[in-house]
């Protein structure tokens, strides 16, 4: 009898994402796509790419993401809150994980995680429906300065101070950032200012402890780099 293998399909806003592992746990094959509006048929893409050796098999297929709701009553597929995806996968990378912090394409969370006896998540919270807290629009305006995610980060952990970005939306965040470029603010600091709306987005509930948390983090990264 074939090995029943597990598939993992996570259907974001930005991104599609599929991963084949064996009934250990192992993973066998696993892409990535850009979903550009249409994250069934950037599976499908994803799904043609499967080496021939590896299709064969019976798989149970869990989904996750934004647009798990698009699979919903496909036999033997088990649909996974992404909140719950995420505290589990971390808890099984990082076994010592308390905090996560996920910036993903329409949505960012924050998420305290158990002790895994029994208790996954402890808590949680959200950015809302404002796209200022999400990842696509750190990508839309690092690409708007001509910069990486990953060097926009070094920037901003490199600059003294951040400028003066609203956070509440993601219109004014960006006419916030063109009239500080005008005016000629150093790019570093604007880096920094759009990284602090991102610790500042969070749930009313959880908005001082997101906070916190952040500072401390970035803080201790600066240490890092002074060093």
């Amino acid at each position: 009898m074939a090995e029943l293998r597990a598939c993992g399909v996570d259907l974001g806003a930005s991104e599609v994402k599929f991963a084949l592992c064996d009934a250990g746990g192992v993973v066998l094959h696993k892409a990535r796509s850009p979903s550009r509006g249409h994250p069934l048929a950037a599976l499908l893409d994803l799904i043609a790419g499967l080496p021939t050796h590896l299709r064969d098999s019976p798989v149970r297929i869990a989904i996750t993401g934004s647009g798990r709701y698009l699979l919903d009553g496909i036999r033997d597929c088990t649909s996974v809150n992404e909140v719950l995806a995420t505290a589990l996968a971390v808890q099984r990378a990082l076994p010592g994980a308390r905090t996560v912090i996920d910036l993903r394409g329409q949505f960012s969370k924050w998420i305290l995680l158990g002790n895994g006896a029994g208790e996954t998540v402890i808590d949680f919270s959200s950015n809302g429906l404002c796209a200022a807290g999400a990842g696509a629009f750190l990508e839309q305006q690092a690409s708007r300065l001509h910069l990486t995610v990953d060097r926009l980060g070094r920037m901003a952990a490199g600059a003294r101070r951040g400028a003066t970005i609203a956070g509440r939306c993601s219109v004014f965040a960006k006419s916030d950032m063109i009239h500080l470029q005008q005016k000629g603010t150093r790019l570093e600091e604007i880096a920094y200012g759009l990284c602090q709306v991102y610790g500042s987005s969070e749930g009313p509930g959880q908005r001082i402890r997101l906070e916190t948390f952040v500072h401390q983090v970035r803080e201790r990264w600066r240490r890092r780099m002074v060093a």
